[in-house]
């Protein structure tokens, strides 16, 4: 008895939602995003993380480029469609806002490299600093002789794209988990 009451209540929660399927499915599609969103943004911190294990003991910054890091999503509703995009901006100007003021010792030469080098890249160009990481190179300079040298044979930006045109399919997934969670919901 309890089974068909529960066949019962299924089929017309799911008869309901089926009279208003766009309605349900902008609410999967949110919460898919919502948690593209999150997966998009833990994805460019492990990017970003793999990026720091390079030569600490010569390597100096810090991890404030992860400041610059903007999550978003964006969904459009047609008609007969839902169109959306998730992904993470890199932001020059919000890395700029988090970067310390450069030290200088009294003789006006800096205490330290990483983001800010030597004086000869005075003020920081934080757009560099984002496009060497995105390229996954590490700029050093050694007595006003800057070097390059690539972590990895994949940079941050490979991988993110790697990631993003993979994530159809969990994409995918998180839309039908939306579509249950609304059932449970509705069968409360």
């Amino acid at each position: 008895k309890n089974n068909k009451s529960l066949d019962k209540a299924l089929s017309k929660v799911v008869d309901d939602m089926l009279k208003d399927y766009k309605a349900a499915m902008k609410e999967a599609v949110k919460f898919a995003a919502k948690q593209a969103e999150k997966d998009v943004m833990n994805k460019a911190k492990s990017c970003l993380e793999e990026y720091y294990e390079f030569d600490p003991n010569r390597y100096d910054r810090t991890e404030t480029l992860q400041y610059a890091f903007l999550p978003y999503s964006e969904i459009t509703y047609g008609s007969d469609k839902i169109k959306g995009s998730v992904g993470v901006e890199y932001s020059a100007e919000m890395l700029e806002q988090m970067m310390p003021p450069p030290e200088y010792s009294k003789t006006g030469i800096l205490k330290h490299t990483g983001y800010y080098g030597s004086a000869k890249y005075q003020p920081v160009d934080t757009a560099w600093v984002i496009d060497n990481y995105l390229r996954g190179i590490h700029p050093y300079t050694d007595g006003g002789v800057e070097y390059y040298e690539i972590f990895d044979a994949q940079s941050p930006n490979d991988k993110m794209n790697e990631f993003i045109k993979d994530y159809a399919k969990t994409f995918d997934q998180n839309v039908l988990a939306g579509l249950l969670a609304q059932v449970a919901k509705k069968m409360k």
